[in-house]
């Protein structure tokens, strides 16, 4: 974008008050879904195990039972960057009678910045049933089944569609506790958070989260979900998920989803010789991703 005296308008007219860029930039977002981590390199990827078998009993003077350790498959985060810049006129410079305000075209380009990092975040889970957007297991982020080495079927959706009631808040919160790892073995891993689309469930989800008593019934009765605290980080209304229907549970899961920073944000100034024009230039370089699809049980 080039500001020339035309361009900037009413900031070269002496009685303007202030220069408005309309911003008020909340906590970046995707913090709510995803560990973040420092990297010194063009790439990182994460290598996914499989858990030794369970150990077996000993016969007096035999052998211990031998186990070997299997790779399952593996994650790989390229860093990419993103920013924009933004260049003005020597004449629009000089002309500009509020260069005071100036700082506020910093700020309204560090706000472009976080919001694209949020939109960046939520494709992953956007695309979450994709076929085309594979976990390190081959299967979708979201899938109703997912074989395990023994055999075993786990996953982390429904096979039909659950919508945030109270019925599918049980299904995703049991469904995380009886999580299976690569081995087929129980994880006992907890429900910790529930995230919603800002656009039709979150007041669903204060009611259903907050409430003594079970919703949308005449029971009497209290909620099991309430009194056992199965979400004990609450809620989050999500505005960059495209589905206003879509929800899900995030797990206590340790290495999850991930956020990569590999260079902060930088600004960079140059004037060029010839023309005068100056460029703002803002670029960072990240990635997001997943290392295991165990980090949430969504709905379908």
């Amino acid at each position: 974008m080039l500001m020339t005296i035309s361009s900037i308008g009413l900031a070269t007219q002496v009685g303007a008050n202030t220069i408005i860029y309309h911003i008020k930039v909340p906590p970046s977002e995707w913090k709510q879904m995803y560990k973040e981590s420092k990297s010194d390199k063009a790439k990182e990827v994460d290598i996914n195990f499989a858990p030794f078998a369970v150990a077996q009993q000993k016969a007096d003077a035999g052998a211990l039972y031998q186990v070997n350790a299997q790779q399952v498959g593996f994650t790989v985060y390229e860093h990419k960057n993103f920013g924009l810049a933004v260049s003005i006129t020597q004449n629009a410079i000089d002309d500009n009678l509020y260069e005071n305000d100036i700082f506020k075209m910093s700020a309204a380009a560090k706000s472009s910045i976080q919001v694209c990092e949020d939109i960046q975040g939520a494709i992953m889970f956007n695309n979450g049933h994709d076929a085309a957007n594979l976990m390190y297991d081959g299967y979708p982020l979201f899938a109703p089944q997912r074989a395990t080495l023994n055999g075993g079927i786990t996953g982390n959706t429904a096979a039909n569609l659950i919508g945030l009631n109270e019925a599918g808040l049980e299904t995703s919160i049991i469904g995380i506790y009886n999580f299976l790892n690569d081995a087929g073995q129980p994880m006992t891993l907890r429900s910790r958070k529930l995230i919603t689309s800002s656009q039709g469930n979150m007041m669903n989800a204060e009611r259903l989260l907050n409430s003594r008593s079970r919703t949308e019934t005449s029971n009497n009765e209290i909620s099991a979900i309430y009194e056992r605290k199965d979400v004990p980080d609450g809620y989050f209304p999500y505005r960059y998920l495209v589905d206003p229907n879509q929800w899900f549970m995030l797990s206590d899961i340790l290495e999850g989803n991930r956020y990569f920073l590999r260079k902060s944000l930088e600004v960079r100034q140059l004037t060029d010789p010839s023309s005068f024009i100056t460029t703002l230039g803002y670029v960072i370089r990240f990635s997001f991703g997943c290392s295991d699809w165990r980090n949430q049980y969504g709905s379908n």
